[in-house]
């Protein structure tokens, strides 16, 4: 649990998180667009008192890490970055009145063990509240934080947050795929499969789409899908196993051959980050993407 807290510890709470950010010195200010702040107000604004374990995967300067623990006033937060941020992050964080409360840890997210054992020896057996992975934007370094703690680590009803998902569609991103078969898009497309898997498992006239004996539940209870930003919420339900995990294959399929699916999730898709997801496909796809979401609008 955190550690109790003097009134003096608390930030101002008129503030929302896009006006608590502009407070921060030019060196130490979150480095994010404002509409990031608005989605995680609209998030996490009700949680804004709870005692929470927050996991940050990328600090950089350390800019949103100070802001989300003067946000979040009675958090706990765990930073892990490759590389330790500057000098003047540790020295607000002593001047702030926040040490007991705010830790970075230097270790790869690629590092499973590593990872695992700085949570630990941070939380103890304390479950995540948060997860915020804004570190490499790499597809098979993403996917590694995120089977290393989503499903162990993160309590039902925990949200995860994988940041700056569609670099992915960027021809000169390293792992960048314009049709989006590769990179963060490939992940959040097979993230939006583990949605629907009881879609997926269930016997339809005869037939399961994957090789399972009964419908399974799904691990992700709400997802929340917009420009750059992919929320997943955490079921109570098992991780299925690794082969069904990743479509079975590990590859991704061309979303313009599927039809849209309901689940016993739910997912939004918001309609500017809709448009700004048809923007970056193929002329094709897009098209008959757009064709699908309006018939099943339309339903």
């Amino acid at each position: 649990m955190a550690p109790d807290l003097q009134a003096a510890d608390f930030a101002d709470e008129s503030l929302s998180l896009l006006e608590l950010s502009r407070t921060a010195q030019p060196t130490l200010r979150a480095v994010k667009s404002d509409y990031y702040f608005d989605f995680y107000e609209e998030l996490f604004s009700q949680l804004r008192d709870a005692p929470l374990n927050i996991l940050e995967v990328g600090v950089f300067r350390g800019g949103s890490t100070l802001l989300f623990a003067k946000y979040f006033s009675r958090a706990r937060i765990l930073g892990v970055d490759i590389q330790e941020p500057p000098a003047e992050f540790h020295e607000e964080v002593e001047t702030a009145g926040l040490s007991d409360r705010v830790r970075v840890a230097l270790v790869s997210q690629s590092d499973a063990s590593g990872l695992e054992n700085a949570i630990a020896s941070f939380f103890g057996g304390d479950r995540l509240d948060i997860v915020i992975d804004d570190a490499s934007h790499m597809y098979f370094d993403t996917r590694s934080t995120f089977e290393t703690v989503f499903g162990p680590l993160l309590r039902p009803g925990g949200t995860y947050v994988i940041e700056d998902w569609g670099c992915g569609y960027w021809p000169k991103w390293e792992d960048g795929d314009p049709d989006g078969f590769h990179g963060l898009p490939r992940l959040v497309k097979e993230l939006v499969d583990l949605v629907a898997l009881p879609d997926r498992s269930m016997l339809w006239e005869g037939e399961r789409v994957l090789p399972v004996d009964s419908e399974l539940p799904s691990p992700i209870s709400r997802a929340v899908l917009t420009n750059s930003l992919a929320a997943f919420v955490r079921s109570d339900a098992r991780m299925p196993s690794t082969s069904l995990l990743w479509n079975g294959s590990g590859r991704s399929r061309d979303v313009s051959s599927l039809t849209p699916t309901q689940s016993a999730a739910r997912v939004e898709l918001p309609l500017l980050g809709l448009r700004e997801l048809l923007r970056q496909l193929p002329h094709a796809t897009a098209r008959a993407l757009a064709t699908r979401w309006a018939r099943w609008k339309g339903r």
